[in-house]
């Protein structure tokens, strides 16, 4: 998922509709700038004028400095002052979800979910739009600890499976889909890349069901820990279900995680507890920045 910085209060000097403070912000979905042909029409990356931004991480926030921009307008690929693509707010519907889903005040994964199942199609469209790179890294660094193919795979929160898609092209078949968003299983399940199905929000305490002892070579979760989502309390349940010798595999983006320390704390006791011992650390340019790689063996 994404990191996106907060959105500040700005001048709405030349919004022609509204003119109360803020009417040009990113989370004011229903109010529109300049002409109103589009709403978030103040987040158009190409209609960033370089320079006048008021720092790298709000590129296009500043009321002043929008422009018009048509519908179609949908170019999300850099800003006109070359910022990436994780300094610029998203305009186009799919990825204001994803931003509201991940980044929108505090919820609990419950709520998260709900979102995910409200805009499961738009999210799929997503990840058609913007493959990443993200999804061939981790399965590459996988794919030199987990030499059987036919070794059974977790995937924690599959979404409607990217990553496994991945996976499956490089010859592992016998994978299974765990996430909290019954409609993005559903679409998953069109995909022939799953053998079994878990519809479940994991998080800590919670025990996947039907799932015994010592069950997976390897679970993967990319893209799951960011806010509201996942924490690092569900590593002891994804260690109960990973056979000796298998992996556990996770991405995370620098920088995103509020509470670093206690996750890092967490990875490093269990290790002091002879639970698992890291293969493998890895910092990578992500799709929103700085990602980090992190391979498990568990013991």
């Amino acid at each position: 998922m994404s990191s996106t910085s907060s959105t500040k209060q700005t001048s709405p000097s030349n919004c022609k509709t509204h003119q109360e403070q803020g009417c040009c912000q990113p989370d004011e979905s229903n109010i529109q700038c300049n002409n109103g042909n589009i709403k978030r029409g103040c987040q158009s990356y190409e209609n960033c004028t370089s320079g006048h931004d008021k720092d790298k991480d709000e590129c296009c926030q500043s009321d002043e400095h929008c422009m018009e921009i048509k519908p179609d307008d949908t170019n999300t690929d850099k800003c006109e002052h070359g910022d990436s693509h994780h300094h610029c707010d998203a305009h186009d519907d799919e990825e204001a979800f994803l931003l509201e889903a991940t980044h929108k005040d505090v919820m609990p994964p419950e709520k998260t979910c709900e979102i995910y199942d409200k805009h499961a199609d738009y999210y799929e469209k997503f990840i058609i739009k913007h493959e990443s790179e993200t999804w061939y890294v981790i399965v590459t660094e996988l794919m030199n600890f987990l030499k059987e193919k036919s070794g059974r795979i977790l995937d924690v929160g599959a979404g409607t499976g990217a990553t496994s898609n991945v996976l499956k092209q490089r010859g592992y078949n016998n994978i299974d889909a765990l996430d909290g968003s019954e409609g993005m299983l559903k679409i998953a399940k069109t995909k022939n890349i799953y053998q079994n199905f878990i519809h479940l929000i994991l998080k800590g305490g919670v025990r996947i069901p039907n799932i015994e002892n010592d069950t997976y070579s390897a679970v993967v979760l990319n893209g799951v820990f960011c806010p509201n989502h996942c924490d690092s309390e569900v590593f002891p349940e994804l260690i109960r279900v990973v056979k000796p010798g298998g992996y556990i595999c996770w991405t995370i983006n620098i920088g995103e995680n509020k509470d670093e320390e206690k996750f890092n704390n967490d990875v490093e006791n269990l290790c002091k507890e002879g639970k698992w011992k890291k293969l493998l650390e890895k910092v990578h340019d992500g799709y929103y920045g700085e990602e980090k790689i992190t391979i498990m063996e568990v013991l």
